[in-house]
Order: structure tokens, then C-alpha cells, then sequence
């Protein structure tokens, strides 16, 4: 969903998927996305392998170190390759399973300029769940947490926030309500 919204504005992004298994490929071309709308890789990459190109957006999709301690070694590599690109780097992580937590909670917030995580509400249910912004490294606003609710459509595979159906749902009630002659 990243990807298409960053395609529709258009941007080019780049797609590293470490995820063994991953469904990326069929899921973007659900989206209606085509081979050539985003740069991906094509094979497994050790992340501190990973260069980033020169002012353009990466996504990272699926960090998820053998060694947890090294957390910090990666997003030091990181932090390096933005210095030297003046890009944009989206990392996707793994959270604890036993209550969706960060491995490496200290470490996880102290890079990144924004921190988020991704909660289902039920989670036998993807269908409803929110982000849940946990750190916020230079706000516009003097809030520095905060949830944005959302919803998942199977069929699209499109995540859309919540707030955004309501406005869609209030404009086609608005469309069908008759105007009556004055």
C-alpha cells in the first residue's frame, strides 16, 4: 500500500523484501501496480549489504536480524547510507508475538525520526486494526504518540484509514440525498 501510494504520487520507490515467502510480487499486481511502477530485489540481501540509492525512498520490508544485539550495528549502517544518499528508508520489523512489542525497544526508537507499529484488533480478524505512533523524533504538533485506526480490504488488499471511509461514506450519502426544488 506504500508502494501505490508513493507510485500514484509519482515516485519510484525501491523494495527490499527479506522476508522468505514473501507475497509482495502477487499483492502489487493486485494493487494494480506493474513491474516497472518500483525497483525490487530479487533475492535475500544481509542488511548491512544494503546501499541505499542517492535521494530516492526505500522500503526495507521485513527486518528481522538472526541476532537481535546487533540492532544497532544495522540501524548505525542505516543512519550511514542516509547521510550519504538524502533519501528516505522505510524498515518494516518484526514485533514480539507474546504482546506486539519491539526486540530491541530502546534501540528501535532511538534511529528512526518516526516509530510506528501495526496492531490488529482482533487478531483472529485482520480486517480493523491501527498504527500505533510510538515515538515521533520532531513533531509538528506537541502530541508524540497517537493511533491512526484502519481498515483492511481482502479483496483490494487496500489498508485504508478509518477516518478516510467516513469521509467517503458522509459524501455519498450527501450524493444520493435529492435537492428539493425551491
Amino acid at each position: 500500500n506504500i508502494v501505490k501510494q508513493l507510485v500514484e504520487q509519482g515516485i519510484t520507490p525501491y523494495y527490499i523484501s527479506l522476508e522468505s515467502g514473501s507475497r509482495f510480487k502477487r499483492i502489487s499486481l493486485q494493487l494494480g501496480l506493474k513491474d516497472d511502477d518500483f525497483y525490487y530485489n530479487k533475492k535475500w540481501i544481509d542488511p548491512l549489504g544494503i546501499q541505499l540509492e542517492s535521494k530516492s525512498i526505500m522500503i526495507i520490508d521485513w527486518l528481522c536480524p538472526e541476532n537481535f544485539a546487533e540492532v544497532d550495528k544495522i540501524f548505525r549502517h542505516f543512519t550511514e547510507q542516509l547521510a550519504k544518499t538524502n533519501g528516505i528508508l522505510i524498515v518494516f520489523m518484526q514485533l514480539k508475538e507474546s504482546d506486539g512489542s519491539w526486540f530491541s525497544n530502546n534501540l528501535v526508537k532511538q534511529f528512526p525520526a518516526l516509530c510506528t507499529r501495526y496492531m490488529y484488533d482482533n487478531e483472529n480478524d485482520g480486517t480493523y486494526g491501527k498504527f500505533i505512533i510510538d515515538a515521533i523524533r520532531d513533531p509538528k504538533v506537541y502530541i508524540k504518540t497517537w493511533e491512526i485506526q484502519c481498515k483492511y480490504d481482502y479483496a483490494t488488499k487496500l489498508l485504508t484509514r478509518v477516518d478516510e471511509l467516513e469521509k467517503k461514506d458522509i459524501k455519498q450519502e450527501d450524493s444520493k440525498t435529492p435537492i428539493e426544488p425551491k
